[in-house]
């Protein structure tokens, strides 16, 4: 059985699907990661209750002070807690992953869909256009947009997300050419089914597994796209929070090690949750996959 008849079968069958959610519990690397990514989230829900003073409060009697009873993470070079900075900037961190990876997924997976579906020249066109995108390295090509755009949240959440885009059409694209081919796809066809039917109710399902495993996969890498254009000061401006942008601060203060420490380490254990979790649910959905 192919890898797509697979992901055929754990769609229809919700005896599979609950078999697939009870390997996903039990997976070593996935609990790991689940619970970094959860620890991480309820940090930033619950920032307000978990900080005693906000991320932009200054006490100029404690500039650049290090970790101690008072700020656990010490204070930056205006006496704001550090501590508070890197927990509210999991908010901003969550935020531009989640929007942005949402955004490529969506239309990524839509360009996917209908070129490999319909072929021919739609093909060719969406998929030297996706080439075209590719051949730019991802941060290059999201600090042009951003350069273009100007520096800001949004526009920074723009860049990730168009940056992201063509690797989730090719991967649609991909699977899509195997599931058209499948029985129940031409049996569709034969009945008189519609092609709006047939592409987003017989195969866009089947696809998702695809693409849900790489979106989780591409999170960790928006993250990183996400802390390098903040750390140029292209991302999300000051005084918001941002991991990158508080790493770039640190770097001017040697001697005040954690200032680049503290957001350096939620980056890295943020991004590898993220990787965690993603290798999780793909040796879950996955059938060619060991671990």
């Amino acid at each position: 059985m192919s890898v797509s008849e697979n992901h055929v079968a754990a769609v229809r069958s919700p005896s599979q699907a609950v078999t697939a959610l009870r390997s996903l519990a039990i997976h070593p690397m996935g609990i790991i990661g689940a619970t970094i990514l959860l620890l991480v989230g309820l940090a930033a829900v619950f920032a307000p209750m978990i900080t005693t003073v906000g991320p932009a409060e200054i006490d100029y009697s404690a500039i650049l002070q290090p970790p101690s009873a008072e700020y656990v993470f010490g204070t930056d070079e205006i006496g704001r807690s550090v501590y508070s900075r890197t927990v509210y900037g999991a908010r901003i961190a969550f935020f531009i992953v989640v929007i942005s990876v949402g955004l490529s997924l969506m239309v990524g997976t839509l360009i996917g869909l209908v070129s490999g579906y319909f072929g021919g020249r739609t093909d060719i066109v969406a998929m030297r256009v996706m080439d075209a995108v590719l051949a730019f390295p991802t941060l290059v090509l999201a600090l042009a947009i951003v350069a273009i755009l100007g520096p800001s949240l949004i526009n920074a959440l723009v860049a990730i997300a168009v940056v992201s885009i063509p690797s989730f059409a090719r991967l649609a694209r991909g699977s899509v050419l195997v599931v058209r081919e499948l029985d129940y796809v031409r049996a569709a066809q034969v009945l008189g089914a519609s092609r709006a039917r047939i592409m987003f109710l017989h195969i866009a399902p089947n696809i998702m597994p695809n693409v849900i495993v790489f979106a989780s996969l591409t999170a960790s890498s928006a993250l990183i796209t996400e802390s390098g254009l903040s750390f140029l000061g292209l991302g999300v401006q000051p005084p918001t929070p941002s991991w990158g942008y508080m790493v770039a601060i640190g770097m001017n203060y040697w001697t005040s090690w954690w200032l680049s420490f503290f957001p350096g380490l939620a980056i890295f254990l943020t991004v590898l949750g993220f990787n965690l979790f993603g290798d999780a649910l793909r040796d879950v959905l996955d059938p060619r996959h060991t671990s």
